[in-house]
């Protein structure tokens, strides 16, 4: 490499994905946790002698549970974005080092 050569940009660790296999664990248990909330709540609805404005609120749950069950389902994580995404060249307040 030659002096004036810009150095290739470093992967750091904060910057890596989360593995696929991660990513799609945690979306499933989060899916199976809603839909479970989700029965329970009809359950609730048909077997438990309650007032009607709570079996309204259960039964909306029934209802609601699967839309939000779904959109949490498809929604990835991802890593932080304050981290810093690469270490290479970048020395900002000391010029004499790029």
């Amino acid at each position: 490499m030659s002096r004036f050569q810009q150095p290739e940009p470093v992967q750091t660790v904060t910057s890596v994905p989360v593995s696929a296999a991660q990513d799609r664990a945690f979306r499933q248990r989060a899916y199976l946790i809603s839909m479970s909330l989700r029965v329970a709540c009809f359950l609730a609805a048909i077997f438990i002698p309650a007032p009607m404005p709570v079996r309204l609120v259960l039964i909306g749950g029934a209802i609601l549970l699967p839309y939000f069950a779904v959109v949490v389902a498809n929604a990835t994580r991802r890593r932080n974005d304050s981290a810093p995404q690469s270490l290479g060249s970048h020395h900002g307040d000391r010029p004499e080092l790029n």
